[in-house]
């Protein structure tokens, strides 16, 4: 080596360097610089430097994901347009697992996972706006509050099997308690299950 400077290959030579030592792709150097995206390639090449690093796609978070299987509708409502499996519940799949779409748009709405089944809480079946799902306890919630605005009487603190009515208590759709670990046993052929 003589000593002698490189001659400049470019006038944005400078600037260039200073990308390349950052570890920016040719193509961020010649969005930044407005410049040709060979002409960095040739000057990177020229200048002995390594090839541009290849960018690692950013994982998508798992709002992208939902949002890119949905498409909204009037009303405030959205529809699944992504997978489904065999039976047609709709699920997506976020870091190597896969999650009910009801059940992740609860949890963008709310921020925490919902407690058992989520169901669409608006007149369409088929809708997975986030607040406009109903978890089991949310569901319970409003049949309850409803049951008490018709002064039906409160459900009572067992069963005629004995059975916590605080653990095993349920609320059906016209508001009538029932217990569901004895409707689990008459399911399971009468065993009863405590």
């Amino acid at each position: 080596m003589t000593g002698r400077p490189l001659p400049r290959l470019h006038h944005k030579q400078d600037d260039v360097i200073r990308l390349f030592n950052a570890g920016c792709t040719n193509t961020e150097i010649a969005s930044r610089l407005h410049m040709d995206r060979s002409t960095v390639g040739r000057l990177r090449r020229d200048l002995g430097y390594p090839p541009a690093p290849r960018p690692r796609p950013r994982p998508r978070s798992l709002g992208e994901v939902f949002t890119a299987g949905t498409t909204s509708l009037p009303g405030g409502h959205v529809l699944w347009t992504g997978h489904r499996t065999e039976d047609g519940t709709p699920v997506l799949k976020h870091q190597g697992r896969h999650h009910t779409v009801r059940r992740v748009a609860w949890f963008l709405e709310h921020g925490w996972w919902p407690k058992g089944r989520v169901t669409a809480g608006c007149e369409h079946r088929w809708c997975v706006t986030g607040h406009h799902q109903r978890d089991s306890a949310g569901v319970q919630q409003a049949r309850a509050d409803g049951r008490a605005v018709t002064g039906m009487p409160r459900r009572p603190a067992v069963c005629g099997r004995g059975h916590d009515q605080l653990v095993h208590g349920r609320l059906g759709p016209d508001w009538r308690a029932y217990c569901q670990a004895c409707k689990t046993a008459s399911a399971a052929g009468g065993r009863v299950v405590a």
